[in-house]
């Protein structure tokens, strides 16, 4: 069984600085683009991830363009937006062991 910092630190491994992800709390349906400004596995910041909102869908917790926000749970970026809906999350990631957790970001990548 996988916890949720664990799960964290993994996802926050698999990010990479400068890229743009989907970040979203409520599935595929409001969210923002958001790039990888700065990220940390160090084990004090507990996978820490900065980001800046690129563009917003149709708008995200009061965020505007141009936002930067410090302390993202790296289990809220999502490669594709569609990677938030609730028929993608259904796979029960959460669920998953490390190994296995790494396995389906496999598969999940692959479908791109």
């Amino acid at each position: 069984m996988i916890f949720k910092n664990e799960e964290a630190l993994e996802r926050t491994k698999q990010l990479i600085a400068g890229d743009v992800y989907w970040l979203s709390q409520n599935w595929e349906h409001s969210g923002a683009w958001a790039k990888v400004l700065e990220k940390s596995t160090d084990i004090s910041q507990r996978a820490y991830v900065e980001v800046k909102i690129m563009e917003l869908a149709p708008a995200y917790w009061g965020h505007q363009v141009g936002d930067i926000i410090k302390g993202i749970n790296a289990t809220q970026l999502y490669d594709k937006r569609e990677d938030a809906s609730k028929e993608a999350m259904g796979a029960t990631i959460r669920r998953l062991s490390p190994s296995e957790y790494d396995e389906a970001a496999e598969v999940i990548k692959g479908l791109k």
